[in-house]
């Protein structure tokens, strides 16, 4: 079977991310025989600029990833950014030159959820749709001042395309509870769906962690009461998406009056020249700014630490993010500010506990809490270590071969 896949964002594996989502499923298809093709952006989304060449190599057979040329943009919401979407929509179509037996899109962007369905159309094949985030209700609510009444014509308009869009598709699919029962309430009833989290390739994680002496990354060794706190992410301080100051004044606190627990903190962002400057302030002993690691150089820190942190801003719409498989892939228990179904993931499986954003006290005292009682945060740890298992990518990508064996009504 042929299989294209349509999403314009996201990190390559040469880009030195995590496997991004349509590389789990593009890898998990092109391993059952099937031939893939991913028609990415030439500019990439995540670093602001354009790719060099025109396709990028990939580690398994029959699975080729093609650049599409767009147009570019600096800021994530704004006029800018549709035309981006609207050019790789347009491209991606001029380029086609081949039919498809089955058609992958993401949501968003609308617009390439009405290319798939165009392109369905023309070669008489199945679409699914992948739910990855909930726009355009995104826009409306980080819309600034002076973009509100665009928002008021936009928004309307894409509610509009998005439902058109799913009343076409043969299948839907989501990497989360909530986005899941989105793409459900806009579906035809009865479409086929599956929830496949991103997850993390357990087994890789763990050779990962013993490929790499940490000794090159962090001049300390850890000692056996220590407790080891990391965050690994966007270093956004910008807006209140991320909670990156929850990290400093814990640091500024435990420095003076508990010297085992010690911060690692690794990415890239605006917030880096933040963290530095506190750091050198404050004298703080206990944070180590890491910066951009590999996913190999992380597995070897996350596999030495104890505690994961998943610090966001009261103003973040993540649901389920990429780190929570990292941490339970590494058995660290793991802190929190989000709601939804992040929250309620850990409080049912006890594997960390929740703060509420920007409180930094309340932060602080679940620190203390977990830090108190060794044999406790061992089971938490133990938990996690086995829902990373549930949330095994490999685990995750078979649904999607359950998904297309419903839709061509195979056993």
């Amino acid at each position: 079977m042929r299989i294209l896949l349509l999403n314009p964002y996201g990190p390559l594996p040469p880009e030195g991310w995590r496997k991004y989502r349509n590389i789990l499923l593009g890898e998990a298809l092109a391993k059952k025989g099937h031939e893939v093709v991913w028609l990415a952006s030439k500019f990439s989304h995540h670093f602001k600029k354009y790719r060099d060449g025109d396709f990028c190599d990939t580690e398994v057979n029959n699975f080729t990833i093609k650049y599409v040329k767009t147009t570019s943009y600096k800021k994530n919401i704004g006029l800018g950014r549709l035309w981006f979407e609207l050019s790789y929509c347009v491209n991606a179509y001029k380029s086609i030159d081949d039919e498809f037996d089955l058609i992958i899109a993401t949501d968003p962007s609308q617009f390439v959820g009405a290319l798939g369905r165009i392109l369905a159309n023309k070669y008489n094949a199945k679409l699914i749709l992948d739910l990855m985030d909930e726009w355009p209700e995104l826009f409306e609510k980080a819309t600034s001042y002076k973009l509100r009444y665009v928002a008021k014509v936009i928004v309307p308009f894409f509610k509009l395309l998005r439902k058109k869009n799913y009343k076409r598709a043969d299948g839907v699919i989501a990497l989360g509870k909530n986005y899941l029962n989105l793409a459900k309430s806009l579906a035809r009833k009865n479409t086929p769906n599956e929830l496949i989290y991103n997850g993390m390739d357990v087994e890789q994680f763990k050779i990962w962690s013993h490929d790499i002496d940490i000794s090159s990354l962090i001049n300390t060794e850890k000692e056996d009461e220590s407790i080891w706190c990391v965050y690994a992410g966007s270093l956004g301080i910008s807006g209140n998406n991320y909670d990156l100051p929850a990290i400093i004044e814990a640091a500024k606190y435990f420095n003076k009056l508990d010297i085992r627990y010690k911060f690692l903190i690794a990415g890239a962002g605006a917030g880096k020249k933040y963290i530095l400057e506190e750091i050198s302030k404050n004298s703080l002993a206990n944070i180590f700014f890491l910066g951009s690691l590999e996913p190999k150089q992380l597995a070897a820190i996350y596999f030495k630490c104890d505690i994961g942190l998943a610090v966001y801003g009261p103003g973040s719409n993540v649901d389920m993010p990429d780190k929570l498989y990292d941490y339970t892939a590494a058995g660290l228990a793991i802190i929190s500010s989000l709601t939804g179904e992040a929250k309620e993931t850990i409080f049912s499986n006890n594997i960390g506990v929740y703060y509420e954003a920007n409180n930094h006290k309340e932060f602080i005292l679940q620190l203390k809490q977990l830090g108190s009682d060794a044999s406790k945060l061992r089971v938490i740890k133990e938990n996690s270590r086995k829902l990373g298992e549930v949330f095994d990518s490999n685990v995750q990508t078979k649904k999607i071969h359950s998904l297309i064996n419903k839709l061509y009504d195979k056993k």
